[in-house]
C-alpha cells in the first residue's frame, strides 16, 4: 500500500478497539468552527439525506469529504513539506532515531487536524461523528465509491501537474522498490520478533517510517516524488508483465512453501 493509501485508508474511523475512536472527547464540547468551512457546507445544513442501508447518501458524502480533504490539505501542506525536508536530510545523515521521530510527530500531528476538521464538519453539518465515521468505511469498502473517494482523500483530483514517468523507466523504479522492500520487511520482522507483543503502536510506527523511507530512497535515487510514483505505478498495473509479478508476489505471500517451486 502506498504512503498516501496507507494513511488514508483509515481517515475517519481512527477506532482503537474501545469503540472509542480517538475523538471521543470531541462528542459533547463544542469545538471551534472555521467560518469558511460553515459557509460551504451551508447549503447542506438540515438537508442531510440517508441511503437504503442507512448511511448519507454518496453525492452529498462526497461533498461532504471534498470540503473537509480541502481544509485538510491546505493546512498540511507546509507541515508535510517541512517533514519531506528534514526526513531527506536525516536519510542522507543515516540519522534513523531523528527521521522516525519527525514521522511520529507529522502522523499525530496530521491525526488531530484530521479529527478537528471533521469535528467541525460534523458539528456544521449537526450529524454525529461516528455516522460520518461508519458512512466512510462503508462507502471506502466498496470497491465502486471508494475509486471516487481516493483522489478525494489522497489529493489527487488536483493531480493534473504530477510528472509523468516513461513506461520503462517507471518499471525500473518498481522492480528497485520490490527489491527495497523485502530487505525491509525481513528487517521489521526480525525486530518484531525483539517487540513487546502488546505494543502495535511502535510496529505501525515502524511501518510507517519504512514506507516513508522507501519513498525518500526513490526520491534520492530517481528525482520522483510520491505522487509521481502512485501515478505511474497506477499505470503501471497495466501491464500484463507487472500483472503477472504481482500475481506471483502474492502467491509466494499467501501461498505457503510451496510457492515458489511450482514454476521450476
Amino acid at each position: 500500500m502506498s504512503e498516501e493509501e496507507h494513511k488514508h485508508e483509515g481517515c475517519c474511523n481512527h477506532d482503537h478497539g474501545d469503540g472509542q475512536g480517538h475523538h471521543h472527547h470531541h462528542h459533547h464540547e463544542p469545538v471551534v468552527v472555521d467560518p469558511t468551512i460553515e459557509a460551504e457546507l451551508k447549503h447542506l445544513v438540515g438537508k442531510i439525506s440517508k441511503n437504503f442501508s442507512g448511511m448519507i447518501e454518496f453525492l452529498q458524502f462526497k461533498e461532504i469529504m471534498s470540503v473537509a480533504y480541502k481544509y485538510i490539505f491546505a493546512n498540511l501542506g507546509e507541515r508535510k513539506q517541512k517533514m519531506v525536508e528534514n526526513r531527506r536530510q536525516y536519510l542522507k545523515d543515516g540519522n534513523d532515531l531523528l527521521y522516525a521521530e519527525v514521522v511520529k510527530n507529522y502522523v499525530i500531528s496530521e491525526e488531530n487536524l484530521m479529527s478537528d476538521i471533521m469535528s467541525q464538519v460534523c458539528q456544521v453539518l449537526t450529524i454525529d461523528e461516528y455516522f460520518l465515521q461508519h458512512t466512510t468505511q462503508f462507502y471506502m469498502t466498496n470497491p465502486a465509491t471508494s475509486m471516487e473517494i481516493m483522489p478525494i482523500v489522497t489529493g489527487m483530483q488536483n493531480s493534473g501537474d504530477i510528472p509523468t514517468i516513461e513506461h520503462e523507466k517507471a518499471k525500473e523504479i518498481f522492480y528497485y522498490q520490490e527489491e527495497i522492500k523485502k530487505v525491509q520487511i525481513m528487517e521489521l520482522m526480525k525486530k518484531q520478533g525483539m517487540d513487546d507483543p502488546n505494543d502495535d503502536e511502535e510496529m505501525m510506527t515502524r511501518m510507517m517510517v519504512a514506507q516513508y523511507k522507501l519513498s525518500d530512497d526513490i526520491f534520492l535515487k530517481y528525482g520522483y516524488e510520491e505522487e509521481a510514483i502512485q501515478k505511474a505505478f497506477t499505470l503501471l498495473m497495466q501491464d500484463p508483465e507487472i500483472q503477472a509479478y504481482t500475481l506471483k508476489a502474492q502467491q509466494m505471500m499467501y501461498g505457503g512453501g510451496a510457492g515458489p517451486q511450482l514454476q521450476e
